[in-house]
């Protein structure tokens, strides 16, 4: 899932609202009401991790436990790291979980699997059961007895797809592959197992190397719309924090400074951001998840949202309107950005949007993006949403 090599500690406050088998979860390991600290700007109260494991997290994710998460603060820039990090592991564990649906799903239909259930009801594979995500000591040992046809299916789905796969770097066919593999060791070991008494020209062999082929596809496709979203969530979260610095010049500097000053000059930047955050100056990045009972293609979208009270919704408007009318005809990121003007060279960030907005074109996924403004409270609210 992205991440699934890493065991790295994510060093960033997050505020997690919980579903219902979230909160039974951490009742039953974690005492929840331990965890319940503060009061987060979207909800009353929320289960509060200071540090925690990529891993464990992007589980959470998947597992459906957790419905929203928040970030807050007013200081964005020195945490870029671990905001990609948390952008990328949310965005992989909601696509890792809407493809492990579809996969087991048609693993369930294939002729190989249909032909094991009638000649063992009792040990029927159905749509939980085709899916591992236990991995304990047992799984691993029999994940071993099993890896060679695991890889063969494997270099088997990749020969299917050499002339696209001949379009890319080594490190990107590399890569590919090792999200292939990951994505693919969720399966119960049983399903390699039978793969391997059918090892050869079968018709079973074939129909269930199709079967995989069909949804691994699919899902390694839109990987790169999650590479693209936590870029432009880093940089919409810089912006952020772009425009907190701006009414700091405005209101408590009258302007005697200017802003440029501080973008440029890291350590008096910092003494400002964290007077901000002394005062609860704060903006917040906000990812909405659909929980455990049903897919977010269903109901509601995935969502992620930026907010504060200091951007301009107007301006900020104008810009991203701008960013969705553009083509990137054809250029990649690095030959794009060289035809940048001077005048655009401080919002360059915000050219993933196009990027992304074209990947979502291309692999069907809807994907809209817009600025809101509420007058009452005062805030303006940044809004990606897209339904894999």
């Amino acid at each position: 899932m992205g991440r699934d090599t890493k065991s790295s500690i994510i060093e960033l406050p997050v505020q997690l609202t919980l579903t219902d088998e979230g909160e039974y979860f951490f009742n039953q390991r974690h005492r929840t009401n331990e965890y319940m600290q503060g009061r987060s700007q979207v909800d009353p109260g929320a289960v509060v991790l200071h540090s925690y494991s990529a891993k464990t997290l992007q589980r959470l994710v998947y597992a459906g436990y957790i419905s929203r998460l928040e970030v807050s603060r007013s200081d964005f820039t020195s945490k870029r790291t671990e905001i990609m990090d948390l952008a990328k592991l949310i965005a992989y564990g909601v696509l890792y979980k809407e493809y492990s649906g579809k996969l087991a799903k048609a693993l369930k239909e294939a002729p190989m699997v249909v032909q094991w259930n009638r000649k063992n009801p009792g040990g029927a594979l159905n749509t939980q059961t085709i899916l591992q995500q236990n991995k304990s000591t047992e799984y691993n040992q029999q994940f071993e007895k099993v890896k060679p046809v695991f890889r063969e299916a494997v270099e088997e789905i990749f020969r299917l797809h050499l002339p696209e796969l001949e379009e890319l770097s080594q490190e990107e066919d590399q890569q590919l592959r090792l999200k292939g593999q990951n994505f693919l060791e969720q399966l119960n070991p049983l399903i390699w197992a039978l793969l391997a008494r059918e090892r050869g020209e079968t018709h079973n062999f074939t129909s269930t190397i199709k079967a995989l082929d069909g949804v691994v596809w699919s899902y390694l496709a839109k990987t790169n719309i999650a590479d693209y979203l936590s870029l432009l969530v880093l940089e919409l979260a810089t912006l952020s924090e772009k425009s907190l610095m701006q009414k700091a010049v405005d209101n408590y500097l009258q302007g005697k400074v200017d802003l440029e000053h501080f973008m440029k000059n890291k350590n008096d930047r910092l003494k400002v951001l964290e007077s901000m955050e002394a005062h609860n100056e704060k903006a917040a990045i906000s990812w909405r998840i659909q929980g455990r009972h049903g897919t977010v293609t269903e109901t509601n979208p995935f969502q992620i949202m930026f907010f504060n009270q200091s951007t301009e919704a107007d301006s900020i408007r104008r810009d991203i309107e701008d960013k969705k009318q553009l083509q990137t005809q054809g250029k990649d990121l690095s030959e794009f950005y060289s035809h940048i003007t001077a005048d655009h060279e401080d919002q360059l960030g915000l050219f993933y949007l196009t990027y992304l907005q074209e990947e979502c074109r291309r692999q069907g996924t809807l994907f809209d993006s817009y600025v809101n403004r509420f007058e009452q409270h005062n805030i303006s609210f940044i809004t990606l949403a897209m339904r894999f």
